[in-house]
């Protein structure tokens, strides 16, 4: 019998390494599997945060962009505003000073000249000059002055000073206003000053 035992023994010994060896298997079989399982998992899950983090970014990259170009307009608006009051008061002060500047004689004389100028650059033929409303009184003043009638007429577009006149033989008007002056004045200081948007 004690032979009997020992084979039962060996072979109960044998079926346990054998079930050992074969749980081993299994365990690492299992390791395997849930080492490649959790790969392929980290993969996706890596896949996935990548994809929603490019959406994330893209939509984030367009609001900033919204934002950024919303600021950007706002901005120019309330530069072109300032721009616009800073001009305006810097040609308004200029209006006042040209304003003060029409009632002086310094203004009669430029006045005078410039009918001189004006009528030898037109040919000195038959002549009509414009000139604002409030500078009508000084007609006889200025055909005193140069020595000859003028033909004039008021001319409800000459707002701050100067004169037009018109060649009547050839339709040709020229223009020494101190309305053109200022305009272009006021386009060379908005090109020039800095003031830029």
């Amino acid at each position: 019998m004690a032979i009997s035992t020992n084979s039962t023994k060996a072979f109960t010994d044998a079926i346990k390494r054998l079930a050992s060896k074969e749980v081993k298997q299994i365990e690492s079989q299992t390791k395997l599997l849930k080492s490649q399982g959790l790969a392929e998992m980290k993969k996706d899950v890596r896949r996935k945060y990548d994809v929603y983090i490019d959406r994330e970014l893209t939509k984030k990259r367009s609001d900033v962009n919204r934002q950024l170009s919303e600021c950007t307009e706002q901005s120019k608006k309330e530069l072109a505003d300032l721009r616009a009051e800073l001009t305006d008061k810097v040609f308004e002060n200029v209006l006042k000073g040209i304003e003060e500047y029409t009632k002086t004689d310094a203004y009669f004389d430029a006045l005078a000249g410039s009918i001189k100028e004006l009528k030898a650059k037109l040919g000195g033929g038959e002549i009509k000059f414009y000139l604002r409303e409030a500078d009508l009184s000084l007609k006889d003043r200025l055909e005193k002055a140069l020595g000859e009638t003028l033909d004039t007429e008021a001319d409800s577009e000459i707002l701050v000073g100067g004169v037009r006149a018109l060649d009547a033989a050839t339709g040709t008007l020229a223009d020494d206003t101190l309305d053109v002056k200022l305009a272009d004045e006021k386009a060379w200081f908005l090109e020039n000053s800095g003031l830029k948007i």
